[in-house]
Parts: C-alpha cells; structure tokens; sequence
C-alpha cells in the first residue's frame, strides 16, 4: 500500500521539525563548527608547512649564492691583485717635464736606490696617475700631495728589487709602495687606524699586521675587528 498525500505531509513536517531541531541544537553547532574549523585548519597546517618548506630550501639555496658569490668576489680581486704584482706606486716624486716622466723615473732609481742596471726597456708603463685625490688614505697626512706615479715592469724580479732598495729612502719624504686593489687599499687605511703604521705592510699583494708579537694576515675589516674586538668596528 502507498504512502498518501497526507502521509508524505506527515513526514515532511516530522523532518522539517527535526531539522530546525537540530539547526536550533547548540550542541550541535559546536559539534558542526569544531569539525568545519578542524578540516580548515588541517588544510591551513599543510599547506603552511609546504611553504615553510619551500621557504627553507628558498634560504639555502639564496646562503648558496651568497657564499659562491663572496668566492667569486674574492677570487677575482686576487687575480686583479696578482695583475698588479709587477707594479709599484711612487708617491711625493716631483716629475718637472711631464714629456720625460720614464726619464725621470729612470734617474730616480739609479741616484736614489742606486740601481744602475735598470733601463727604460725594463719599464712596461710609466705615467702621473691622474684624476685621483693624488693621496689614498693611508698616505701621509704631511705628503706634499704630488700626483703619485705609475710604475708597471716587465720583471716581477725588478720590482722586488726596486721594493727592498726603497729602505734607501728613509727621510727623503718619497717612498714607494706596491700597487695594491681598491679593497686592499681600504684594509691597510682601516690597521693604520688602530695600529702603529710601522707595524703595518705588504708582500706581494697580501696586507699584513704585528700585534702582540705576532704577523697576521689581514684579508678584510673584520679580521682587524678580530685582532681587536673591543674597538668600535669599522664600516
């Protein structure tokens, strides 16, 4: 026997009933609200420890690249240093006639350094450096400020000997130094700061400090900072 229009109202009712009952439940609705925030959450949770995860490995790769590049940095601006190891600067050498700066030069180290031998065909380079401030910083501060001059040799056994004869031009008020890099040049500006100059110099190319008895090797500002740590550190 089949259900009667009356019967299927019946039951409409009953369950429209029922379903405000339970819509009306506060229980309910906990239940209903716990369980939505729950599933929310689980969700938020997965896909936030996915990102988390991308982020990390995002970090180690950019730690890579950071440190690859500091690698790169430093290996090329030794290259561009071992470029520089057969040249020197001399600074304070008063050159007259800008005609015969290899002249003058060449006069230089046989009267001054007494080195006879040396001829213009040992010479590679030789000119004023121009469009400088004519003095680094770690200059003299009495330097006459003459233009320094450029010395580039054909032998790096020339420019050692050149380097070990310059003791000759103690009190003269001239003196030579090698032809340091940028960075390097800022590294020796930074010891002269916070150690006795004499205690700082360089041997082919590599920049080197006494303190406390000992010969470091300074390679960046931070290695001064390390040496001494309770002196504010340098920019």
């Amino acid at each position: 026997m089949g259900l009667t229009r009356k019967d299927l109202d019946e039951i409409a009712t009953i369950v429209e009933v029922k379903t405000k009952s339970i819509l009306c439940s506060v229980d309910w609705l906990e239940q209903l609200t716990e369980k939505v925030f729950k599933q929310m959450n689980a969700r938020f949770e997965n896909k936030l420890k996915s990102q988390m995860a991308e982020i990390t490995i995002l970090k180690s790769q950019i730690e890579n690249i950071q440190t690859d590049n500091l690698k790169l940095h430093s290996m090329v601006e030794q290259l561009e240093q071992n470029r520089r190891l057969k040249n020197i600067r001399i600074h304070n050498l008063k050159v007259n006639d800008p005609r015969k700066v290899v002249e003058t030069t060449l006069n230089f180290f046989k009267e001054k350094l007494k080195i006879r031998s040396l001829s213009a065909s040992d010479i590679e380079s030789c000119y004023v450096i121009k469009n400088k401030r004519n003095m680094d910083r770690n200059e003299s501060e009495d330097s006459n400020r003459l233009p320094a001059m450029f010395v580039g040799f054909k032998d790096k056994a020339m420019q050692t000997e050149i380097l070990k004869c310059r003791k000759l031009l103690k009190s003269s008020g001239i003196y030579i130094r090698e032809d340091l890099t940028k960075h390097r040049q800022s590294i020796v500006a930074a010891a002269i700061e916070v150690f006795p100059k004499n205690c700082v110099w360089c041997s082919n190319g590599t920049v080197l400090v006494k303190h406390e008895g000992t010969i470091h090797r300074l390679i960046n500002k931070e290695d001064i900072n390390q040496l001494v740590p309770d002196r504010q550190p340098s920019d």
